[in-house]
């Protein structure tokens, strides 16, 4: 199992490839795949085609492996508040260092892009 780190605060020296904005949104997560022990969470940013999830290093899904996702969405307004639901399935692309904690933010691609009407 091949696992690759990059470290934050190093900028990007190419083109940008993402093709769906980032938002630094705190959504809680839960991460599955098979038997094995479900991982839990909060998002450090999301998009429609991903998200990066800190999780300590006992909780790191494989790099490859495909889990299973159930996210819940921020949603508000000036009287309401709740948590949108949304389940896909995601791969693991990579582990991104963290800077102020142990394990790794794992970067997971989402199998098919989601709709998450995420807005700045």
């Amino acid at each position: 199992m091949k696992r690759t780190r990059r470290h934050v605060g190093t900028p990007y020296q190419g083109a940008e490839r993402r093709r769906h904005k980032r938002f630094a949104v705190p959504c809680p997560v839960r991460l599955s795949q098979g038997d094995a022990a479900e991982a839990t969470g909060k998002t450090a940013n999301v998009s429609d085609g991903g998200m990066l999830v800190p999780l300590p290093p006992q909780m790191l899904p494989a790099c490859g492996n495909v889990v299973d996702v159930l996210l819940r969405v921020p949603r508000q307004t000036p009287n309401t508040y709740m948590l949108e639901e949304f389940v896909s399935r995601a791969r693991v692309v990579r582990y991104d260092a963290l800077a102020d904690r142990e394990g790794a933010g794992a970067a997971l691609e989402f199998v098919h892009p989601m709709e998450l009407g995420l807005e700045v």
